[in-house]
């Protein structure tokens, strides 16, 4: 294996990758919050509210004991604002709630109580009614069952507790964020119908139903028929959503150009989205949405999105199936419960003749969190790549859009170099993008394919030890060729080519950061800080580079490494283990601070790896001094450094 330095450079690479993914993901459009309802005049005290009542004229209100309602609904005008101080108001007739008829108005801290609820019939037994024409109204901090906002403008349901469901019915501006939710089975948390457009639902706590928040657009006929309304310009962000036994998030009809970002979503059987399209005589449309960020745990799919015509239905089929110009970003599924199944977009039909119009998608930068099954990507040309999915392992069945490899200008150098020539059986990096899927580190076998990753140089395979989407780490194999020679990156997404100069000597020094060389000082007392005290690592004194380093001082014996030194007696073969020593048959000579130090011993001691063992003399500089190797006329990069004391 290799030694000191080859850890950094993984290090390194992460980095890499995730500005990679960045420059990849442009950011999510974002909404603005719907505005916060303007408080009610606060320069008059409160009047004591000792009955139910329609309370029609401006001003503050407070309770000072619970209120009994009864059969009588309470009924809330505008700017009022109503604190309760978290005394109850009850009711006893499902019919009966608190209703906010008015514009402007807030109602807070109250504790409002419906009959039990039966059943699973959304919005029916309501406590808590904002209705048409009520505009910019807000309920806060409130303990909550079923809440119905119906044709509600800029209204806000903040931080509430609420034992039931939320129904928007056509309602548009309104923000609900920061409540506790929870639902019995079969109910849905958040249930979105009649259209609306410029809701958010952010931040929220939902627990149990069997949607988390579900869009339901379109509205039934007088002849039977079905019509498609929109819900539009949406923000769903930062909801965390446990145990929907369907779908954290579910669509029936048309949702365009909204925000599905930074969710958390765990125990949903059907995972992330449970897009099932319609009813029966519907044509869903999904156009224009961002789903980013989001994260699915214990869930058999990451996206589901079918197509269903009339089986099970007494409703006319649908004829057409429109999804288009949709972003699916960035978003992760861990802990899979069923490992058979990872669709992802499966267009499917119970019925025959169902057009599909879909395009432009984008898919990038999701972990699909399965290791066999399907990705299914029905019609697969609807869709393009974003390139950094992370796959399932299973490449006997359509996996991934995988992106196409790309090696950079100048991208194929000795480890630790920028000088686009290598020697045979050096140490090579590859610099990129696309290079493969995942980060997949070797087990010290000198495999020729890694993470579905393979390469050649001058059409012989190369013995991979490190692969991620934008950089290789291989040993070149053996050759008798010099000059240019092609370079070919194979991966699932298919082959990037370059050139690089094959040569008899490529030097570069193994360095443990941008600039201080890899080497280690022999402590023959037993005083080292490793290996049983056998050695130090050489670097400034302290651990500025992350662990305890030491520089070194005149007398002292130290090992260097590094690549590309050329060849030895005996030759080493490369993608095989080598542990001994074969030292270099051209002599190799050293520059510490511009003084001329003659090595004691050069050679190779692993595969691919040379050593150079040196007695530093009296003398010479202290701190960071440049080092240089020369060798075949060829020198290692400037800008090379070791530290001495």
């Amino acid at each position: 294996m290799l030694p000191h330095g080859q850890e950094r450079n993984h290090a390194v690479t992460a980095l890499a990758a995730a500005i990679l993914m960045a420059r990849l993901v442009s950011a999510a459009p974002q909404k603005v919050e719907a505005q916060m309802a303007s408080a009610a005049p606060a320069d008059s005290p409160p009047v004591v509210v000792t009955q139910c009542r329609y309370l029609n004229t401006a001003g503050n209100y407070t309770l000072t004991t619970d209120l009994a309602c009864g059969t009588v609904s309470f009924v809330i005008g505008s700017n009022i604002h109503l604190d309760c101080g978290d005394h109850a108001i009850s009711f006893s007739y499902n019919g009966a709630s608190v209703v906010v008829s008015g514009n402007n108005s807030t109602i807070d801290s109250c504790v409002i109580i419906g009959p039990p609820r039966v059943g699973t019939v959304p919005y029916f037994y309501t406590s808590m009614y904002v209705n048409s024409p009520s505009q910019g109204s807000k309920v806060s901090r409130c303990t909550l069952g079923d809440v119905k906002l119906s044709g509600a403008q800029g209204a806000v349901l903040a931080n509430n507790t609420i034992n039931g469901e939320v129904v928007l019915d056509r309602a548009s501006g309104v923000s609900v964020q920061g409540n506790t939710i929870s639902v019995p089975v079969g109910s849905y948390a958040i249930y979105a119908t009649g259209g609306g457009s410029n809701n958010s639902f952010l931040n929220n706590s939902i627990t149990g139903g069997a949607y988390g928040i579900y869009f339901l657009n379109y509205v039934s006929n007088a002849n039977g028929t079905y019509t498609l309304v929109s819900a539009s310009n949406d923000l769903i962000q930062g909801n965390t959503i446990a145990n929907a036994s369907v779908a954290g998030i579910g669509t029936d009809g048309l949702l365009t150009n909204s925000v599905i970002d930074g969710n958390n979503i765990s125990g949903s059987e059907y995972g992330v989205l449970s897009g099932d399209f319609g009813r029966a005589g519907v044509n869903p449309q999904w156009t224009g949405n961002a789903f980013t960020n989001n994260v699915v745990a214990h869930a058999r799919l990451l996206f589901y999105i079918r197509s269903y015509g009339s089986s099970g239905f007494t409703d006319p089929a649908m004829s057409s199936v429109v999804f288009n110009g949709n972003r699916f970003v960035k978003n992760t599924l861990s802990d899979s419960i069923d490992l058979r199944y990872s669709a992802f977009i499966d267009f499917v039909s119970d019925a025959a003749g169902i057009s599909v119009s879909a395009g432009n998608n984008v898919i990038g930068g999701n972990n699909f969190g399965i290791t066999s099954g399907p990705l299914v990507l029905l019609p697969p040309q609807a869709f393009s790549d974003g390139g950094g999915n992370t796959c399932p392992a299973d490449t006997a069945v359509l996996t991934c859009l995988a992106p196409a490899p790309s090696i950079a200008p100048g991208g194929v150098v000795p480890v630790y170099s920028s000088v686009s020539t290598i020697q045979p059986g050096e140490w090579v990096s590859i610099y990129g993008a696309n290079l493969a899927t995942s980060t997949v580190n070797w087990n010290g076998d000198f495999p020729k394919s890694l993470g579905g990753t393979s390469v050649t140089i001058d059409g012989k395979p190369a013995y991979l030890s490190f692969v991620s989407p934008g950089q290789i780490n291989l040993q070149a194999p053996d050759d008798t060729s010099a000059g240019p020679v092609p370079v070919v990156v194979t991966t699932k997404g298919g082959t990037a080519s370059s050139t690089v100069m094959l040569a008899g000597f490529a030097p570069s020094f193994f360095l443990f950061d941008s600039k201080h060389v890899a080497g280690i000082i022999v402590r023959s007392n037993g005083s080292g800080a490793y290996g049983g005290g056998t050695y130090d690592i050489l670097g400034p004194t302290g651990k500025s580079l992350g662990y305890a380093t030491v520089a070194a001082k005149a007398g002292d014996s130290i090992e260097l490494f590094a690549v590309g030194l050329g060849p030895t007696q005996p030759a080493v073969k490369s993608g095989q283990v080598f542990a001994g020593a074969a030292p270099a048959t051209n002599p190799v000579s050293l520059l510490i601070d511009n003084v001329s130090v003659t090595p004691l011993f050069t050679g190779l001691s692993g595969a691919g790896l040379y050593q150079l063992n040196v007695i530093i003399p009296p003398g010479l500089g202290t701190g960071d001094v440049p080092l240089v190797a020369s060798v075949g006329g060829v020198r290692t990069p400037s800008a090379v450094v070791i530290s001495l004391q």
